[in-house]
């Protein structure tokens, strides 16, 4: 099931390369998988009005638990600038 929220940006965390924590929702993630790295292309998640080459991103997969263990979900992320993410999608 997919999780909707309307709270996009998130704060990643990164040892060698690889996410390991994330803040969003006003909580705090850690990643319990080994994540994934994605290639994100725009024109999936925003078609464009007019033609044009997709502009394509990256981005990462991982599962990640809540501080508080209450909740698990798997996150869609891309990067939308050097050091900032946004929540792509979150599934339960």
């Amino acid at each position: 099931m997919r999780v909707v929220s309307p709270h996009r940006a998130a704060t990643v965390w990164f040892e060698d390369g690889v996410p390991t924590r994330l803040f969003w929702t006003d909580r705090r993630w850690r990643v319990l998988d080994r994540p994934t790295r994605l290639d994100v292309r725009e024109d999936i998640l925003f078609p464009p009005a007019t033609g044009g080459s997709p502009r394509i991103g990256s981005g990462w997969r991982f599962i990640a638990g809540a501080e508080d263990r209450a909740e698990t979900y798997v996150f869609d992320l891309r990067e939308t600038a050097p050091d900032r993410f946004e929540v792509l999608r979150v599934f339960e």
